[in-house]
């Protein structure tokens, strides 16, 4: 549970695992995207690189047809937010008529059911807000110059290129510039509105998301919620008795998921509470470190090629 707790957001996969070890029966990444999609659970969406995008007014009850926010310059002059670059990590998805499809077609895939298609009407309708938070932010991709265009501007973008033969090579030309050339590069290519998160965005949720899903809110089921409280209590403690046992503190080596689910499964049958090998699976990938090799000792140097 520590480390879960120290985790800002988990996969699909890891969602599933975790509610399964708190409930009578399997949870699946479908059951989590129906959840998303019925409203029982925040859908987040974790992003490797920056993204452009265009802070937009908190509407998001308009369905996709958020408007831009205005900023007031100092001459009283109302102007647009820029489109700028936003920060990688976890963003919580605004589920608009675009999202809502976007994620349906990934329950469909899931299920093996036929295609969902996005209408014309809202396709670029992808919007993105930090946690808890009512700003919103419009996602915006980089239009894809001719191999002319791209040339003139990063003649005119990157000094250092201002020579540029006019049969050079695009790809290479980029690949050749660095992380800020090629912000503002691409920056000035006029971007688009996004019809899809990008491809390498990963669909997430929230731990404290999770956290709020499997705690009972209504105060007249009390005398239940105890109940399946004395029988979670008991996993819970096995589950931090796990944690002191073999994570914290650290080993020199970290030890084998076998030998973590063997104790699990032993402790569980001790407690009288059923020893359950989904449950032990879930645990240890709940409670492992990211960086988790039973394989290398901790301190170690790198090796050289």
């Amino acid at each position: 549970m520590k480390l879960f707790k120290r985790k800002s957001w988990v996969t699909l996969e890891e969602a599933a695992q975790y509610l399964t070890s708190f409930s009578d029966e399997n949870v699946h990444e479908t059951d989590i995207l129906r959840l998303a999609l019925e409203g029982h659970l925040q859908l987040s969406v974790y992003l490797p690189n920056r993204v452009l995008a265009q802070a937009c007014n908190p509407a998001c009850a308009l369905e996709g047809f958020l408007s831009p926010r205005f900023e007031t310059s100092p001459q009283g002059q109302q102007q647009k937010d820029k489109i700028r670059l936003v920060g990688e990590g976890v963003w919580d998805l605004c589920l608009t008529r675009g999202i809502r499809v976007r994620v349906k077609r990934e329950l469909q895939n899931r299920l093996g059911g036929g295609q969902v298609k996005l209408p014309k009407e809202h396709r670029g309708a992808v919007f993105l807000k930090p946690a808890k938070a009512d700003q919103c932010f419009q996602v915006f991709q980089h239009n894809v110059p001719t191999p002319e265009q791209g040339l003139a501007s990063i003649r005119h973008q990157v000094p250092r290129l201002r020579d540029l033969a006019d049969d050079a090579d695009l790809r290479e030309v980029v690949d050749s510039l660095d992380l800020a050339e090629k912000e503002k590069w691409l920056l000035s290519m006029a971007p688009v509105p996004a019809n899809d998160l990008p491809e390498e965005a990963i669909l997430a949720v929230r731990t404290s998301a999770l956290t709020e899903l499997i705690e009972p809110c209504d105060t007249s089921e009390l005398p239940q919620r105890e109940e399946r409280r004395t029988y979670r209590t008991e996993w819970l403690k096995i589950q931090e008795a796990a944690i002191e046992q073999f994570f914290d503190p650290p080993r020199d080596v970290d030890p084998k998921k076998d030998e973590v689910v063997q104790w699990i499964k032993e402790k569980a049958r001790e407690a009288n509470i059923g020893e359950s090998d989904r449950v032990a699976q879930a645990m240890f990938t709940i409670i492992k470190p990211h960086d988790h090799n039973p394989k290398k000792r901790k301190g170690s140097p790198p090796s050289s090629i």
